[in-house]
């Protein structure tokens, strides 16, 4: 990990610059899409679409393990909206017990709606985990590009060699790897990719 990222002071997770906690962003874009899409297409009532969306957000706002928070909750709600039982029942999202039932729905209804929810919820996973990952790979190619392949040291600021294949060091690390090969073979390799190299001229 790049030293640039710092990690969430509550949750632990990686975060960005900006200080936008990963986990944060998820369970946000998980909040935000699932009281959309219950409003726009699922076929709760009022009192079943209100308890969804109620025991949702009350999820920390960093919880480190939302998504699971999330998905287990659903798992919950549709094991509880079971044809095996004769009632339908709420469930206190804390407790994870029944408390009074609620209106009734069909068992093809129940299942579109398990569903529906979980590959919203995946879909938004994935996405999220790809922006995850770009973002880690952009800083990490950023951290080597800004450091000597060699002694691992920062090059900013300092004076650099860079060979005809495109590979930085420090000027001492570059000279001392340089001076062996000749002492050894006469010949100059990359110290990096083992190309025949030249030396450019030191750039700031």
């Amino acid at each position: 990990m790049s030293k640039s990222l710092k990690n969430c002071s509550i949750c632990h997770a990686a975060k960005h610059k900006t200080g936008k906690c990963f986990q944060r962003n998820l369970y946000d874009r998980l909040v935000g899409n699932l009281r959309q899409f219950i409003e726009d297409h699922v076929g709760l009532d009022n009192q079943d679409q209100d308890w969804v969306i109620r025991s949702v957000c009350e999820v920390p706002k960093c919880e480190k393990n939302a998504l699971k928070y999330i998905v287990t909750t659903m798992l919950l709600i549709y094991s509880y909206y079971s044809p095996h039982n004769n009632k339908l029942y709420t469930i206190d999202a804390r407790s994870e017990t029944p408390t009074k039932p609620i209106g009734k729905h069909t068992k093809i209804q129940l299942e579109n709606l398990y569903v529906r929810i979980m590959k919203k919820f995946i879909n938004t996973f994935v996405e999220i985990r790809l922006d995850e990952k770009k973002y880690m790979k952009k800083e990490e190619e950023e951290a080597e590009q800004d450091q000597c392949p060699i002694c691992l040291e920062s090059i900013k600021g300092q004076k650099t060699c860079t060979t005809t294949c495109g590979h930085s060091f420090c000027s001492p690390c570059f000279f001392t790897a340089m001076q062996s090969q000749i002492d050894q073979r006469g010949t100059s390799l990359c110290p990096l990719c083992r190309r025949t190299c030249i030396e450019t001229r030191p750039r700031y």
